[in-house]
């Protein structure tokens, strides 16, 4: 925190409008003349690498409205295309999360965002180990 007050103090006499994200949330920004060829798997790939355990993988992802549509479709189609599963076959793109105790750290995390508004649009479920299933799986009210 010391670091980011250190930075705002200096930014604030440069500039008139800041925002530091601190905290490993990064944020992933797309504006409306990417090449959504190479930006939708950069998202999926910045945000899915190692199951998302990667201090770095964006949180969030922020989409210029010309864009939004065909981003997140896009994004769901590419992402349907990953398989899940176990890490150590050279077929599978993503593997387990780390622990029970970041599985349901992520399942809380759902909850709220779908609490908040968000729409779950892929997912939803547990997957057995080894991707060999799923159990249903509704979010905490």
């Amino acid at each position: 925190m010391a670091a980011g007050r250190r930075i705002a103090a200096q930014a604030g006499q440069e500039l008139k409008k800041v925002n530091l994200e601190l905290g490993s949330v990064d944020p992933f920004i797309v504006f409306d003349d990417a090449d959504l060829d190479v930006a939708v798997p950069g998202v999926a790939w910045a945000r899915l690498l190692n199951a998302g355990q990667v201090c770095t993988s964006p949180k969030r992802v922020y989409l210029v409205e010309p864009i939004a549509r065909e981003f997140t479709e896009r994004l769901d189609a590419y992402v349907r295309t990953l398989r899940v599963g176990d890490p150590i076959d050279p077929s599978v793109d993503v593997g387990p999360l780390i622990s029970a105790e970041a599985l349901e750290t992520v399942e809380r995390q759902i909850a709220q965002a779908i609490r908040e508004g968000a729409t779950l649009r892929l997912g939803g479920c547990r997957l057995q180990p080894a991707g060999s299933g799923a159990t249903s799986w509704r979010p905490p009210s």
